[in-house]
């Protein structure tokens, strides 16, 4: 049911601000103490220093030793060149295919003036598209990133130079930390470590199951995808030394490899396992896998550190569309919006590829699950995963959250999990006696990602349309399915933020991608509203519509202050529908979420009215969001 019409608009690029001159502005005595609001918490906390300590001047600071250190630097590359560098291989490519011989790329050529033009370039020029850009932006920033590394760290220990993204990892005092906090150069401090005692154990489930109908009646399988896994070992790809191999179609990164593990394993049988006598197959049996350790050897000390943005890129680089994290990402500790999230929104918004990461799980005999997201999970432009145990039967009606599944119920932050999967008691090839977490569950949904892409490839191009898609193709036959209307309920609230919009539908998801029941959108101060119409042929269907949209981080126009932050204000899109009488019959009004879900029973006959409308706030630029759909059910 092809019900609305489809948003054309521009792909805006997110860019930083960047100085041309480079001045180092003098510091006054305000700007001083802001200094100190670059650090994180974990940092301070490394570093056994205060912010008021930090304030009071380096020169009453404490000798310490050098800890790894991510500095996010002002300077960002323009991201609408890397673009128009790539175009010519979709342009190319629809010369060939649809015959659009009057095609040329200008310097104001968009990604959208070609996906407009109502032809598809075909799946192949789409994924040269996109590893072409990432090629131009790896090149981009490494003469960025490269040029400030001299400039300002040329006598400080620098260990890494991100090829995505404005950031330098280094081994640094304290002292270098602050001079370089001192400069308007650099705008915010993480620890690049392990924080202790918050990592998944390694021994947590993987789930294969719920994409059996999509191979069967749709014959998707994840061919011609290439998914990203990023996890604590690598898979043993011939598990077992079996006769019948686990895996086909698998790269392992030898440079961060440090062990083959049951947990890699585990989740690489829900992403592509193979059938065989005794196990079912994984979600995308035939899609390509690039796998990687998030840690890698350390020869000086004898021991395996984590290389997040190292081993990340490395996915990038060789191209994943969608890359699973079942591990914790980063230091920024629970619930907490911090400088790993804020890199995996910049991954998404910039560099095309679709980002899920598991909630996290804690022990349930301790405490409850509020508020113990793991790092990195809470970014606004990834997909959270939490765990339903779903009792090891078919029938949905028992179905209830794990006990140890981590969810936001934070009233500042956005609400998260975004979506949940079985993820309780369920055996694979690595784990015979059945496994739990959400480690389990997040591949789930990025083997159901991989299946869409297949169906539909230029959804590569947009994971917020994904998200979207994800949020609104939720089973409809589970109670666990969630649409907030009224976010000053607490009985909604709490629902919403245990089990996110619902439980993962693989089939309708597949299917929504194929029959193009979405729509890509962006909203302005100009253009703050958009409208789409749906036919409800008769009463008593019920429809389900979910918006998502981006979270932008970038450096604030004044660099004359060293308040700035990597981030801007979340925009705050609502979403209301309006029946064919001109009554407004529902509205999802959250002002944290980047996730807004609306599901109504049809009471009337005819054209309904959706709404996605952008409410003032602080953030004034461009809003790229998806809009998908539920068929009536």
């Amino acid at each position: 049911m092809k019900c609305f019409k489809r948003l054309t608009a521009c792909i805006i690029a997110t860019a930083l601000c960047v100085s041309s001159s480079g001045t180092i502005f003098a510091l006054s005595d305000n700007d001083k103490k802001d200094i100190s609001e670059k650090f994180s918490d974990y940092l301070l906390e490394k570093y056994e220093v205060t912010r008021s300590e930090i304030a009071a001047g380096r020169n009453s600071l404490p000798d310490t030793d050098k800890i790894p250190v991510l500095v996010w630097c002002r300077d960002d590359i323009d991201h609408d060149e890397a673009v128009r560098e790539a175009l010519p291989v979709l342009v190319n490519d629809l010369k060939e295919t649809a015959g659009l011989r009057n095609l040329a790329v200008t310097s104001e050529t968009t990604l959208n003036d070609v996906m407009s033009l109502g032809a598809e370039p075909t799946a192949e020029a789409i994924q040269e598209y996109i590893e072409t850009e990432r090629d131009v932006s790896c090149r981009m920033y490494s003469e960025l990133n490269g040029e400030f590394a001299k400039k300002y760290m040329s006598d400080m220990e620098v260990t890494y130079i991100s090829k995505y993204s404005p950031v330098v990892v280094a081994n640094l005092s304290l002292n270098e930390t602050v001079e370089l906090a001192e400069k308007d150069v650099t705008v915010e401090f993480a620890y690049y470590g392990a924080r202790p005692g918050r990592l998944e154990a390694l021994d947590v489930s993987t789930v294969v199951t719920g994409g059996q109908l999509v191979h069967n009646s749709l014959g998707y399988t994840g061919e011609g995808v290439k998914i990203g896994e990023l996890d604590g070992d690598v898979p043993d790809i011939v598990y077992k030394a079996q006769l019948t191999p686990v895996f086909n179609n698998v790269h392992i990164n030898l440079d961060g490899f440090h062990q083959a593990g049951n947990h890699g394993t585990g989740v690489a049988c829900i992403l592509i396992g193979q059938q065989t006598n005794n196990y079912t197959a994984g979600m995308a049996p035939d899609a390509e896998l690039y796998a990687t350790s998030i840690f890698k050897y350390n020869a000086y000390t004898d021991e395996y550190d984590p290389h997040y943005l190292e081993q990340t890129e490395w996915l990038l680089s060789n191209g994943a569309n969608v890359i699973n994290v079942s591990y914790v990402f980063g230091e920024d500790g629970d619930c907490t919006y911090g400088s790993y999230a804020k890199w995996l929104d910049h991954i998404a918004v910039n560099h095309y590829v679709t980002l899920v990461q598991s909630s996290g799980n804690f022990q349930s005999s301790v405490s409850d699950g509020a508020n113990k997201v793991i790092s990195g999970a809470m970014a606004y432009n990834i997909i959270t995963v939490g765990n339903i145990d779903d009792k090891n039967t078919v029938n949905l009606s028992d179905d209830e959250l794990c006990s140890s599944s981590a969810y936001s119920a934070s009233n500042t932050l956005a609400y998260k999990p975004d979506i949940c999967a079985p993820g309780t008691g369920i055996v694979n090839e690595a784990y015979p006696n059945g496994m739990t977490g959400t480690s389990a569950s997040a591949p789930h949904v990025t083997g159901t990602v991989a299946l869409m892409f297949e169906a539909k490839p230029t959804l590569k191009l947009y994971p917020e349309v994904v998200k979207a898609i994800l949020t609104a193709a939720v089973n409809p036959d589970s109670d666990h399915r969630y649409c907030v209307s009224d976010w000053t309920s607490s009985t909604y609230a709490d629902s919403y933020a245990k089990y996110g919009a619902g439980l993962l539908d693989a089939y309708h998801a597949t299917q929504a991608a194929y029959n193009v029941n979405y729509a890509y959108g962006i909203l302005s101060s100009n253009y703050n509203q958009a409208t789409y119409n749906l036919n409800v042929p008769s009463t008593g269907l019920t429809v389900r519509v979910s918006l998502a949209f981006h979270k932008y981080n970038a450096i604030n126009n004044s660099h004359t202050s060293l308040s700035n932050v990597v981030e801007h204000d979340l925009q705050d899109l609502d979403l209301r529908i309006i029946a064919p009488d001109n009554t407004v019959i529902r509205t999802s009004l959250s002002s944290n979420n980047s996730v807004e879900n609306i599901e109504f029973g049809a009471m009337q006959t005819g054209n309904y009215t959706i709404v996605v409308n952008k409410v003032p706030n602080s953030y004034t630029g461009n809003v790229e969001y998806g809009l998908a759909w539920m068929e009536a059910y």
